[in-house]
């Protein structure tokens, strides 16, 4: 079974050195290989030093291809276009890999039949980072049993088949390339096209939260596009467009309220209140949405 590792990567050349490494030292099965493609979305090309470096030390199969234009949609479409083999995992620059998290992911697609597999996302912090703020919930994706369907469908994590995800033009929609979600937005069409998803428990990856993400304005940034992406995909998706805003709209402003109050009688706790705070920034991102206002993410 052959395997194609994509990475998007941008001004991350230290994680990208770790992560590389991780996936040199994969534990897996004989009757599996793989290749790794890393697309570098930085015109100045910090990556490209790093896969150099890995390779002259290492006789594996790293493609290295740049992409300079700001547009994460375009860069993964780039990956995508030059995976060469019959499966394609998705895995972040700022991430790194457990010695059997390939292995997992493709045992598990096996097992359950399934088009796609979601692995576990386990987030690790800078050692200054306060420990009230490592305990936001927003920083953590549900943990859900393997041979489950994932709530979240996210590249950060994952293994697809090739022939799934070249089924659908692009892949990824460039419209979603500055506001982010096109990876959520192509996995929402797969499934409702008739992929068949389940989670991977075991198939785990270390998320890096660096001092830019680990703070109270980058929270509130991501959770007002988290709920806005997620309406303007609902909206997209819908076969009665004004039906399905209305029923957002009043749901937005009921869970708005409701967030407010919450947020009021949890001010005694820090981390309660940051929490609640961030669902009522995102239903604010939901009702925007309805009026079709996208966020733009990658200015």
């Amino acid at each position: 079974m052959k395997c194609s590792v994509c990475i998007n990567t941008y001004k991350r050349p230290e994680l990208l050195k770790k992560l590389l490494i991780s996936l040199i030292n994969q534990k897996l099965d004989d009757d599996i290989t793989f290749e790794i493609i890393v697309v570098d979305n930085d015109p100045l090309k910090q990556g490209e030093l790093v896969v150099k470096e890995i390779l002259s030390n290492n006789n594996f199969q790293i493609g290295y291809f740049t992409q300079p234009e700001k547009n994460i949609a375009l860069t993964r479409n780039i990956a995508v276009h030059h995976a060469k083999y019959e499966y394609i995992c998705f895995i972040d620059d700022d991430e790194y890999a457990d010695p059997l998290w390939l292995s997992k992911l493709i045992n598990c697609l096996i097992k359950y039949q399934a088009d796609a597999v979601f692995g576990s996302v386990i987030p690790y912090f800078n050692e200054e980072t306060p420990n009230w703020l490592k305990e936001i919930e927003f920083f953590y994706r549900p943990d859900e049993s393997t041979g489950e369907f994932p709530k979240f469908t996210r590249t950060g994590n994952c293994l697809i088949k090739t022939k799934i995800i070249r089924s659908i033009d692009g892949p990824f929609d460039l419209n979603y390339g500055l506001t982010g979600g096109s990876d959520t937005h192509l996995f929402t069409t797969l499934l409702q096209n008739g992929a068949k998803y389940v989670a991977c428990k075991e198939a785990i990856v270390y998320d890096f939260v660096s001092s830019e993400r680990a703070n109270i304005k980058w929270l509130i940034r991501r959770s007002f596009r988290t709920g806005n992406s997620y309406t303007r995909r609902a909206i997209e998706f819908a076969k009665n467009k004004f039906t399905i805003r209305t029923k957002l709209f009043l749901r937005a402003i009921l869970f708005l309220f409701i967030s407010l109050i919450f947020m009021i009688l949890n001010l005694p706790s820090r981390k309660r209140f940051i929490n609640w705070t961030l669902k009522l920034i995102g239903n604010i991102g939901h009702l925007m949405a309805v009026f079709n206002f996208h966020y733009v993410e990658y200015k």
